[in-house]
């Protein structure tokens, strides 16, 4: 299956027009079309992207801290920010090649890799819980962002979707 939402500058809890509810196995690609690795000179770092549910909470957070060295993960359920997990940017956002943040829902868990390669698993705080929206808070008068000011965010119904959509673009070429 194609992806269903195809959406460049994604913006404050905006559901794509054509979002059907992701399930089990779903993925959501994230690319951004330039990245900066380096910590800006002010400190201040403003590169957050957050998956909602109905509900609107944040049962997906990822802040890209370049400040302190580090990619952090929560989730806030019923307004209360759970403990976060990190990992070190080093060797994630390389500049080789457009930045991409890939979702991979698995039902217990979200496996996330950056740039193509394992990050982390997070285990899912509220299980049944799937993603309605995204927001991103990656640019404002603050802060600077690691990413692009415009995101393509693409879902796809399963890894085996996202796969065959790649090959038959890679064969296009």
């Amino acid at each position: 299956m194609a992806a269903n939402w195809n959406q460049t500058k994604t913006t404050k809890s905006k559901p794509p027009p054509s979002w059907q509810t992701l399930k089990a196995d779903s993925v959501i690609l994230i690319g951004s079309s330039s990245e900066d690795p380096v910590k800006p000179d002010d400190g201040i770092d403003m590169t957050q992207i957050s998956i909602m549910d109905a509900n609107n909470d944040t049962i997906f957070h990822i802040s890209i801290r370049r400040a302190q060295g580090q990619v952090i993960f929560n989730s806030k359920l019923g307004g209360s920010w759970g403990e976060e997990e990190r990992i070190d940017i080093a060797r994630r956002f390389d500049g080789e090649d457009r930045a991409t943040i890939l979702i991979h829902d698995q039902g217990e868990g979200f496996q996330v890799s950056i740039d193509w390669v394992h990050a982390i698993w997070f285990a899912k705080r509220a299980q049944g819980t799937t993603p309605q929206s995204i927001q991103d808070d990656l640019w404002n008068k603050e802060g600077t962002s690691a990413l692009s000011e415009d995101l393509e965010v693409r879902t796809y119904s399963s890894m085996k979707a996202l796969f065959l959509q790649k090959h038959a673009h890679e064969e296009g070429k």
